[in-house]
């Protein structure tokens, strides 16, 4: 699998928990995962959306970049992290 094909395949099985302010790794212990789900959230949040974007999934890119909003500030934007067409 190419590389960006494996950023798009895990951005696409991870963001309903990182929007939600979880860690997607279940095997992460409790007490560590807000600080694993914040740093996956600004890393993706930052590296991925040109990616995704270059990869065609402009509507993932766009839900990633606002995985570097606040919780709040997630669902205020416009986009209101509603799924694209074709999901």
């Amino acid at each position: 699998m190419a590389p960006d094909a494996h950023l798009v395949s895990c951005v696409a099985r991870w963001e309903h928990e990182l929007v939600f302010d979880q860690s997607p790794f279940l095997w992460w212990t409790p007490d560590g995962e807000p600080a694993v789900a914040a740093t996956l959230r600004g890393r993706l949040a930052e590296h991925a959306p040109a990616r995704l974007r270059a990869a065609g999934e402009p509507d993932l890119a766009l839900r990633t970049g606002l995985l570097a909003r606040t919780y709040d500030g997630r669902w205020a934007h416009p986009y209101g992290h509603r799924p694209s067409p074709g999901d």
